[in-house]
């Protein structure tokens, strides 16, 4: 499934067993499924991918791979019904990240890092320099803040991709642009929104994907 949030994010999606020893196969497929569901949403096709995901050919480190566990455990408890609880995690997922009027999570590292706790701040701009650094630009600028959730996992997905992709310098590049952007800002601001949405979350998926997203915010080569 492709966002088409970012002019260059357009590969499919990844299969684990593509880049051998180096593990970023399993560090994909978590950068996959958490930005379809910070841009989509929680759809029937992500849960059902969830699913089927066999984590054990990930070689995610241990906690990630405990915390991923939990989301398909959210899910296996609910596949006999699965149609009805998306519907009940998407009301829960409005409620948590999108509105309309004040979240209890809200999705952009600006209101983080920001003292006045205020959007589109200088902060907004930092992360647009990382992704053209990168060769990249946000589609439809100024619809979305650059420092959404999704876009900012897009990236990161995307990263790793060209990472997997490219041959030994591509490689060290990419990666070098990833740690860069986890230690310099990802890092900085989305444990404290994971912690806002484990606290107001009434869903074990989502007090789950909480916890993804704390180790993915730890997550450098």
């Amino acid at each position: 499934m492709q966002s088409n949030v970012m002019t260059q994010a357009t590969a499919p999606r990844p299969s684990p067993a593509s880049d051998g020893a180096t593990g970023l196969g399993g560090q994909l497929v978590v950068y996959d499924l958490l930005r379809r569901l910070f841009l989509s949403g929680p759809s029937l096709d992500l849960l059902q991918a969830l699913a089927v995901v066999d984590r054990k050919s990930l070689g995610l480190p241990r906690h990630l791979d405990q915390d991923l566990e939990k989301m398909q455990e959210a899910v296996d408890a609910n596949l006999e019904r699965l149609q009805s609880w998306q519907e009940s995690l998407l009301v829960e997922f409005t409620r948590l990240v999108v509105g309309p009027g004040e979240t209890p999570a809200v999705p952009y590292g600006s209101f983080y890092l920001s003292p006045t706790r205020n959007l589109m701040t200088e902060e907004t701009l930092a992360v647009r320099a990382f992704y053209l650094d990168a060769g990249l630009a946000v589609r439809n600028l100024h619809q979305i803040p650059d420092d959404h959730l999704g876009i900012e996992l897009e990236f990161l997905y995307w990263l790793t991709q060209q990472a997997a992709d490219g041959n030994r310098d591509a490689r060290e590049r990419f990666l070098f642009l990833h740690d860069s952007f986890v230690r310099d800002h990802f890092s900085r601001w989305v444990s404290e929104f994971a912690g806002a949405l484990d606290r107001a979350a009434t869903e074990p998926f989502f007090r789950a994907v909480a916890s993804v997203l704390k180790s993915t915010s730890a997550l450098v080569h």
